[in-house]
C-alpha cells in the first residue's frame, strides 16, 4: 500500500480531494495546478484558492493545521452534481431558488460519508 506522501503526490490537475480543518471546515478541493512542491486547488462550493504542500498535504499559508485527509475519487454521478453546484453558485447566474434538489442534497450528504470512509 502506498504511503501518505506518495498518495498526496499522486494528485493531478482535475482531481477532487478533501482536507479537514480543526475548526470544522470541510474543504472539498479541485486541483488546478501542481508543481514539484505545491498543489494549487480551488475549494468547491466556496470561492477560495488554496495551496497544499505536495509532500505533507498540509495547507500552506494558514494558522490552521488543515491536512489533505482523502483523495478517494467520487462516483461520476456525484462528481457531476458537485461540479454543477459549484458552477451554479460561483460562476453562473445567481440562483433564484437556493433550495437544493434531492440529487444535490444526496450528493452533499454523500461527500461527508465518502471522505470519512476513505481516509489516507
Amino acid at each position: 500500500m502506498p504511503d501518505r506522501a506518495a498518495l498526496i503526490r499522486s494528485i493531478k490537475v482535475g482531481d477532487i480531494f478533501h482536507a479537514d480543518c480543526p475548526n470544522g471546515a470541510s474543504l472539498v478541493c479541485l486541483a488546478t495546478k501542481t508543481t514539484d512542491t505545491i498543489i494549487y486547488a480551488r475549494r468547491l462550493l466556496v470561492p477560495e484558492d488554496l495551496e497544499f504542500d505536495r509532500t505533507t498535504g498540509l495547507m500552506r499559508a494558514t494558522r490552521h493545521h488543515c491536512p489533505i485527509d482523502s483523495i478517494a475519487p467520487l462516483p461520476p454521478d456525484i462528481r457531476e452534481v458537485i461540479e454543477n453546484l459549484d458552477y451554479r453558485y460561483n460562476y453562473g447566474p445567481k440562483p433564484v431558488d437556493t433550495k437544493f434538489s434531492k440529487a444535490e442534497f444526496k450528493a452533499l450528504v454523500f461527500l461527508d460519508n465518502h471522505y470519512r470512509a476513505n481516509p489516507i
